[in-house]
């Protein structure tokens, strides 16, 4: 009756499959949040983002007004003299006039503005930020992988864990069955042959006992890497045959809209808004200038006191010939415009594969992992009349050891379809872009 109660419990505990309890356990949602915080590529991405972010703003300012505070000093060897015509006479000498001593010094505040560029300011700006977009997106895709990997790695721990907690359970069956059988051999009911079965059927339960151990260990440590936390053995908290949220059909607009697919539309566009710019180097620069100075010498060469006074210009140039340098780089990001095109093509195709694929997978796991619980079930219950049977000698103990390892493989067979069920889940989730 014993053995009933293990066999009943043992049932109960795989359909929830509980895992362990302490303050390395963890939920599945735990587990996303923690690592999507500790992933240090992930902060690297972020931190490019923040910088071509930056780099937009800079090619942003290109188009503003800019104001400098200027100054400088010159030394000039030569200076320009000038002498009167008149004729000099007794007591009268010709005035000479100096233009400034040779020092020249010039204090200025300098206020430029472009005026027109042919768009390409406009267009690196635009492309900048497009690629800030791009990175963003890129961010978000790096961070699906790793949700992905995540989840799957949790289920795994989840289903070694399991496999751990269903070699304990047939170890203690065996080990009570072969204590009770010691105790008959004792007084002469059990036979020596029989006690010798058991026994080995014990020893295999204990070597796979350390196998899964050793694999579930291995899974949590695991699990603790993608976590940020590679020294420790995260258990999984949630029940192994909770189903993920997300349970809708396919549908592929959801595949239009993963961040690798908007990734690759803001390349592609950053390359056409780049192609632009290299186009609009062909087209005349025109500026406008603004400048107070204070300086001496100013304006007045022959005062040479320090004065001020502003200056007003205007200024443009114009590339002629450049010996196609600028419509060879708008050729380039033409080409790798369509470059990413095609890119953008095959992950569509690829990601919408393996939506398919893993919808078709997950739909497929669901009819199986319900007919192996439905065995589970008969083989417990077959273990129970064995078990009645073998306690009023109607049944030998092979009979007995043979049910036994059925209901093991039984067990085995019902956790690797829930987490493969999972998997594919999670497998879905990562196609769809969730």
């Amino acid at each position: 009756m014993k053995i009933l109660m293990i066999a009943a419990l043992l049932c109960a505990a795989l359909q929830l499959s509980l895992a362990q309890t302490g303050p390395d356990t963890l939920s599945l949602d735990e587990c996303l949040r923690r690592g999507l915080e500790a992933s240090d590529a992930l902060e690297a991405k972020r931190h490019a983002t923040n910088s071509a972010q930056f780099d937009a703003r800079a090619f942003a300012g290109q188009r503003k007004p800019s104001l400098a505070l200027k100054g400088s000093y010159n030394y000039t060897s030569e200076t320009q003299d000038l002498t009167s015509a008149f004729p000099s006479a007794p007591g009268f000498t010709p005035p000479k006039i100096k233009f400034g001593d040779g020092n020249i010094y010039d204090l200025n505040l300098t206020a430029t503005i472009p005026l027109y560029a042919g768009g390409a300011i406009v267009s690196r700006e635009q492309a900048a930020r497009l690629d800030a977009q791009a990175q963003r997106y890129d961010t978000r895709a790096d961070s699906l992988i790793l949700l992905h990997s995540i989840r799957r790695a949790y289920f795994i721990a989840a289903g070694a864990q399991a496999n751990q907690d269903a070699a304990v359970a047939r170890r203690a069956r065996l080990q009570r069955h072969f204590d009770e059988l010691s105790s008959s051999r004792t007084i002469g009911v059990a036979t020596e042959d029989a006690l010798l079965a058991v026994e080995a059927s014990l020893k295999s339960a204990e070597s796979a006992l350390l196998q899964a151990e050793t694999a579930a260990r291995n899974a949590r440590l695991a699990l603790g890497k993608l976590i940020g936390e590679p020294s420790l053995e995260i258990f999984p908290q949630s029940v192994l045959n909770s189903a993920l949220a997300y349970d809708a059909g396919y549908d592929p607009e959801l595949i239009q809209q993963r961040p690798e697919v908007q990734m690759l539309d803001a390349r592609i566009e950053q390359r056409n808004r780049l192609r632009r710019a290299s186009i609009a180097g062909l087209l005349p620069n025109v500026g406008a200038a603004a400048v107070y100075h204070y300086a001496k010498p100013g304006v007045d060469m022959i005062e040479n006191e320090w004065m001020d006074y502003y200056t007003l210009g205007v200024s443009m140039s114009w590339t002629l010939w450049d010996f196609h340098e600028a419509r060879s780089r708008a050729k380039s990001q033409e080409v790798l415009a369509r470059s990413l095109s095609a890119t953008r093509s095959d992950v569509l195709k690829t990601f919408e594969s393996r939506a398919l694929t893993s919808l078709e997978t997950r739909d497929a796991a669901r009819p199986v992992e319900s007919k192996l619980r439905e065995r589970l079930q008969i083989e417990t219950r077959r273990v129970e009349m064995l078990s009645n049977t073998l306690a009023a000698g109607l049944a030998s103990e092979s009979q007995w050891l043979d049910a036994q390892d059925d209901l093991t493989i039984a067990e085995l067979e019902w956790i690797s379809s829930v987490v493969a069920l999972r998997l594919a889940e999670a497998d879905y989730l990562y196609a769809i872009g969730r």
